[in-house]
């Protein structure tokens, strides 16, 4: 009786963490589907005077809880900025992806967005060993996708009390990426080329652009827009805290933006966007 009754106790602690488990995984996964349906960008109006803009990155781009992205932050800057034409911006950021993830679902998203330019900021998951290519099932679980953002943002903190005894310094002759991102980014353009589709290319807060730009030989940066994000956060660093613009230092010289940093990169882009439209019409 005694074993029987240790079996059902041993029964029921195991059915409760299943359930409580299963209930947190709807939970997340219902709250991302309203977060979803609420998307500004995800919903295009197409008409002739709609400019789509598509987004496309990892955790540094995407939508996460408590503040605006930088493409939602973008979107509101061209809009405000430019009469004439109406924006969409279209948020594809994932979290925990690589470039490969990301170009590997490239064409569905130029059939389902139609954008008339592509804005890139990947790669820094690249050199990662812990993040998949692809996401089988387990990988797609929300609940495991939580514990994984909560493990780097706990990793992130001790880092970033390790970061504050020391200065952080960066030698701009390392290369951050590997021969994958290279070969995604060439990838990418090829067919975006071909598609007469406008790329731009964004390099992260505080690192030299000319990582992306040395990707490619003279004809091709001729058709790609570079854009830096290295001398303006220098310049906002130099009257502000860090924590200021980044909630961590995950990638050890920068972190997760704040709604701040996020506007930073967002009216740094949209001057881009804007001089390339008046340049076009």
């Amino acid at each position: 009786m005694r074993e029987k009754t240790n079996k059902q106790k041993i029964f029921l602690i195991l059915f409760g963490i299943l359930l409580t488990f299963a209930l947190l995984e709807i939970g997340l996964r219902l709250g991302g589907f309203l977060l979803s349906s609420n998307r500004f960008n995800n919903r295009i109006d197409y008409n002739n005077e709609t400019y789509v803009v598509l987004c496309l990155g990892e955790s540094t781009t995407a939508k996460l809880p408590g503040e605006n992205s930088w493409p939602e932050e973008l979107e509101i800057s061209l809009n405000q900025r430019n009469k004439k034409i109406k924006f969409q911006v279209v948020n594809e950021g994932l979290i925990g992806v690589t470039s490969t993830y990301i170009i590997s679902h490239i064409e569905e998203n130029l059939v389902r967005y139609k954008p008339d330019m592509v804005i890139t900021m990947m790669g820094i998951n690249d050199n990662d060993p812990y993040v998949r290519y692809e996401k089988g099932f387990f990988e797609n679980l929300r609940t495991l996708e939580l514990f994984r953002l909560l493990k780097s943002h706990l990793e992130s903190k001790i880092k970033d009390l390790d970061d504050k005894k020391q200065e952080v310094l960066v030698n701009k002759e390392i290369s951050y990426y590997n021969s994958s991102t290279y070969n995604n980014y060439q990838t990418l353009y090829n067919i975006l080329n071909e598609r007469k589709v406008k790329l731009v290319i964004m390099q992260y807060p505080m690192r030299n652009v000319k990582e992306f730009k040395n990707m490619f030989d003279e004809e091709q940066q001729q058709n790609i827009i570079f854009v830096s994000n290295e001398e303006n956060f220098k310049k906002a660093l130099e009257n502000a805290s860090y924590d200021d613009y980044f909630t961590d230092r995950f990638a050890g010289d920068f972190g997760h933006c704040t709604l701040k940093g996020n506007m930073l990169i967002a009216e740094n882009v949209a001057d881009v966007v804007l001089n390339e439209l008046n340049a076009v019409y």
